[in-house]
C-alpha cells in the first residue's frame, strides 16, 4: 500500500500549499500573514 500513503501525503501537502496560495491571492497577500502599512 505504498502507493496510497505517497498519495495521501502528496494530497496534504498540495492542499495546504493551494490553501496558502488562495489566501495569500484572494485579499491580495493579506491571508494568514497581512502585511501592515502605515
Amino acid at each position: 500500500m505504498r502507493y496510497r500513503r505517497r498519495r495521501a501525503e502528496r494530497a496534504g501537502t498540495n492542499r495546504r500549499a493551494a490553501r496558502t496560495r488562495i489566501d495569500g491571492s484572494r485579499s491580495r497577500g493579506s491571508g494568514r500573514h497581512p502585511r501592515r502599512r502605515p
